[in-house]
């Protein structure tokens, strides 16, 4: 897996331990989650357009921007990176002239905004501190959501990122949602006006705080050594995951602002690498 850390810890006996740990897997969120939200509601207006044909650009790029749950996350792209929002508007308007399925539509448009948050990668980690708490803050608001309503998908939004079938109820989309206009605004702040930061591995007092915090939520021993290789990860139950996925977005949002954000931007970098290695 790579940026491991082997960290010192009592277990509930008082033992020594050590638990080798990392957070390449973490923040899959990264790139899946804004692809679901904006394919969403791209699909979702997409596919009630199709029997019409002949809709146009502007057509498509009206819907995008009425409906309220979603409105702020597109206007926020395309007050900011107009190219992308009007490429992935007449994209989806060219499909559904083209007679595109729903299916295709999906998959195209998760595809595009995929694309569009990994080739932003270095701008977002290099937001404000504000701007990345932000994001933690509502990432554990995700997460709990999820941990209520679907275990499954909960696990998915902390180890791969949501997929466009993955389940998510009316009382959590909005949250996901937020995430979205966070990470497009933290692009955009970080294109202006950057924070430079060091993502190629924590501060050891970041890396003992977060563990620490990790136990406190009730994190064993032996889930805390799933962190420990892909092949474990794969292994873990999906309550295992999504208790994690828990215990990890809320131990980032509880930090201080600036500690939450340093742990965050390395959260995303770790997921932003791992997207840019070649399939073996």
């Amino acid at each position: 897996m790579g940026a491991c850390k082997r960290m010192g810890y009592k277990d509930d006996e008082g033992h020594d331990g050590n638990a080798r740990w990392s957070l390449k897997r973490i923040g899959g969120i990264f790139a899946g989650l804004v692809a679901f939200v904006m394919v969403r509601e791209l699909t979702r207006d997409g596919i009630h357009l199709i029997q019409q044909k002949t809709v146009s650009d502007v057509d498509m790029e009206q819907r995008l921007e009425g409906d309220p749950n979603f409105s702020s996350g597109f206007r926020e792209l395309k007050a900011d990176f107009p190219d992308d929002y009007h490429r992935m508007a007449s994209q989806m308007a060219s499909m559904i002239r083209n007679g595109a399925s729903s299916d295709e539509l999906r998959q195209a448009g998760f595809t595009s905004m995929r694309g569009f948050v990994t080739n932003h990668a270095a701008q977002i980690i290099s937001a404000s501190d504000n701007t990345l708490a932000d994001i933690a803050h509502a990432q554990a608001n995700v997460a709990n959501g999820l941990s209520s309503e679907n275990q499954h998908s909960c696990a998915d939004f902390g180890f791969d990122g949501l997929r466009p079938d993955s389940e998510v109820g009316q009382s959590t989309i909005g949250d996901v949602a937020e995430i979205t206009r966070l990470m497009i605004h933290a692009a955009h702040e970080g294109t202006v006006n950057p924070t430079r930061r060091q993502t190629q591995s924590l501060q050891d007092a970041d890396a003992e705080a977060f563990v620490t915090a990790l136990i406190q939520r009730g994190i064993t021993k032996d889930q805390l050594g799933l962190l420990d290789s892909e092949d474990a990860i794969q292994r873990a139950s999906v309550f295992d995951k999504c208790k994690l996925t828990v215990a990890i977005y809320g131990s980032v949002a509880e930090m201080p602002t600036g500690r939450s954000a340093r742990v965050t931007a390395y959260m995303l970098a770790q997921a932003a690498a791992a997207r840019r290695q070649p399939a073996t």
